[in-house]
C-alpha cells in the first residue's frame, strides 16, 4: 500500500494486519509524519498484500 500525503505536516496512524518488511509487528498501531508530497509505503512482510487501517487528519 502506497501513501501519499497532500498537506505539510500530515500524521498517519497505520495498524498493519500482517507483519510488515519494515519490522512493524500485526495489531500494532504506529505512527509515521509526512510533509506535502511525501510518500509512504508499506508492504507485507510475508510475500502477501496487506491491508492495514489507515486514520489520517489530512486527506492521503
Amino acid at each position: 500500500m502506497l501513501i501519499v500525503a497532500t498537506e505539510d505536516g500530515t500524521e498517519v496512524e497505520i495498524t498493519p494486519t500482517t507483519g510488515t518488511q519494515g519490522g512493524q509487528a500485526a495489531g500494532v498501531p504506529f505512527l509515521v509524519s509526512l510533509e506535502a508530497g511525501e510518500t509512504y509505503q508499506v508492504k507485507a512482510g510475508t510475500g502477501r498484500e496487506t491491508f492495514p487501517a489507515v486514520r489520517s487528519g489530512a486527506p492521503a
